[in-house]
């Protein structure tokens, strides 16, 4: 692809200042960071159909009057302790023109996928980059690639619902309600404050009691992570969750949520649910417009232990609305409350269950409220469920469910790590949604039923397993863990009803209990079917028997405890 034009697109007196970072600009901050990936997870991409009759003129005043509304485009951010944010005023961004001939589709693709995969510069004031294909000249597709820096998902919809109607109707854009700086001035004012400190109460409660992670099992092979996605389609699904959503007042959402939760109990073996569900947090006032990052985490945990089908909507309706309340937050502080709870219980947070219901903006409409009260009138005829496989990239998570449509048809990809799920059960995963709503469709169910009805087989763990403080654990990880941390001459663990202890003889002078406890922690990392031991016992030499725990508790102790000392 070799470009043919560039335009600058430039800007002037358009306004310029400095302020704070919003609690998600922190959050993408951070997460870029701590990830070392390509830039697929911090650039969002969006193909523009340009109506025809226009010409590169229009496409470059469309572009303009974008970056002059929103500041968030013409923002660049230093990136220090307590980070800071420029708004420029003036300033100049390229748009890259490329003749296609009669491959637009193509090559708009190809631009997108490309310019991905480069990061953005957070000291630069350039967010972004556009290019035009054009077809004998004429432009026909408008490529743009944002850094999430500055953009999240829903924003980058508002984005191009502002272009098509500068193109289509001669609208131009105009400012957002509310400007990032404006958000992160609020988000610091005292209300705010009390907002995020009651988020960040919500989050440790929730920690405290939840599984660590939600795919400790077995692995199906060993090996690096293999990614793959299926995409469900179906019209029969999305009528059989507005007839169970109606039934039971809630929201198809609320009513796919339970399904895909209940599903991953019965798959993992759990009957405590940790999800992370995407939060857009556009719901207040001001917020429907706004161009900038607003999604954050929202932490749901549920007992999957309920009697029926529809109970387990209801909760996961009520469970969710508190988790949507509790979205936003100072992340720096989140994720030090998260290695708060983790020190004492030995854990380390996976974050590796996630749900992403991101059909409200993907269809362009408000977001959904409880069903209506015209649900089809009896259940869809099964059939008519497409599943097909579709290219998979890197995401920091074990599992993730896309709703990308919940209207007269739905649109849900299955996302997972093959060695935790593997292909032939994310397929099995999703026709199982499809059967678990069918059956729902015209009365409730026994739970107790799930797995006949859903066809989902659940991993099988040896008798080295445990269930320990809300966490699958096996033994033989957790002593591979002591040994590669303390490297001891000798080291035992064993499970002691609620608690994992750790004997140990070690070289030299032994450590303090504290630094052993250190290291473990250090070590978890990768290691979700692991837990530092509770307590640690350093003993001055090892029995005959190493693997019978009463030999080790007859052993001359030099110190024990659980290193969890402050």
């Amino acid at each position: 692809m070799d470009v043919v034009q560039r335009i600058p697109v430039t800007f002037a007196d358009a306004g310029s200042r400095s302020g704070p970072l919003t609690f998600a600009q922190r959050n993408v901050l951070r997460s870029m960071r701590h990830q070392a990936t390509d830039g697929h997870n911090f650039t969002l991409w969006q193909i523009v159909d340009v109506p025809a009759g226009g010409d590169l003129d229009a496409v470059a005043g469309a572009v303009h009057d974008l970056i002059v509304a929103c500041e968030s485009l013409r923002t660049r951010f230093e990136a220090d302790e307590d980070p800071v944010q420029h708004v420029v005023g003036e300033g100049t961004i390229p748009l890259e023109v490329y003749e296609a001939g009669d491959a637009a589709d193509e090559w708009a693709a190809e631009l997108a996928v490309r310019w991905s995969r480069d990061r953005f510069d957070p000291a630069e004031a350039r967010p972004l980059r556009v290019g035009v294909i054009t077809q004998d000249g004429s432009p026909v597709k408008t490529v743009f690639v944002f850094a999430h820096l500055v953009v999240d998902a829903a924003s980058v919809w508002a984005l191009r619902h502002r272009f098509e109607r500068q193109l289509s109707q001669g609208v131009r854009a105009v400012p957002p309600a509310r400007q990032p700086i404006d958000k992160a001035v609020e988000e610091r004012s005292e209300a705010g404050m009390r907002r995020a400190e009651a988020a960040l109460k919500f989050w440790r409660e929730r920690l405290r009691r939840g599984p660590q992670s939600m795919f400790a099992v077995p692995l199906h092979e060993p090996g690096r992570s293999v990614y793959r996605s299926a995409r469900l389609r179906s019209r029969s699904v999305a009528a059989n969750a507005a007839r169970i959503a109606a039934r039971t007042h809630t929201s198809p959402s609320a009513v796919v949520l339970a399904t895909v939760a209940a599903l991953i109990g019965l798959r993992v073996d759990r009957r405590t649910c940790l999800i992370t569900s995407v939060a857009s947090n556009r719901s207040a006032a001001g917020l429907a417009d706004y161009v900038g990052p607003l999604a954050q985490d929202a932490l749901l945990l549920f007992e999957l232990e309920v009697p029926s089908f529809d109970a387990l909507v209801r909760k996961t309706w009520s469970t969710a609305i508190s988790a949507y309340r509790n979205s936003q937050f100072d992340a720096i502080r989140l994720w030090q409350t998260v290695e708060d709870v983790d020190q004492v219980r030995g854990t380390r947070y996976a974050r590796d269950c996630v749900f992403n219901d991101r059909s409200d903006y993907l269809a362009g409409r408000r977001p959904l409220g409880p069903a209506q009260d015209s649900p089809p009138s009896r259940a869809a005829e099964p059939g008519g469920t497409e599943i097909a496989w579709i290219p998979a990239a890197f995401l920091p998570a074990r599992l993730v469910f896309y709703v990308n449509r919940l209207d007269d048809a739905v649109e849900f990809v299955l996302w997972a790590d093959t060695r935790r799920l593997p292909g032939p059960d994310i397929e099995a995963f999703l026709r199982g949604v499809d059967r678990v709503l069918a059956e729902a469709a015209d009365a409730d169910f026994d739970l107790g039923r799930l797995s006949e009805i859903a066809g989902v087989v659940p991993v099988v763990r040896d008798d080295r397993w445990r269930l320990i403080d809300s966490c699958w654990v096996d033994l033989d990880e957790v002593r591979e863990l002591l040994h590669e941390a303390v490297q001891p001459e000798a080291g035992e663990v064993f499970a002691e009803g609620e608690r994992l202890v750790a004997y140990l003889v070690v070289k030299g002078d032994p450590p303090t209990l504290a630094a052993i406890h250190a290291a473990c922690r250090a070590a978890l990392e990768e290691r979700e079917s692991a837990m530092t031991p509770h307590h640690y016992v350093i003993c001055a030499q090892a029995p005959t028997v190493p693997g019978d725990p009463a030999e080790w508790a007859r052993a001359a102790v030099l110190a024990e405890g659980s290193g969890r000392e402050a």
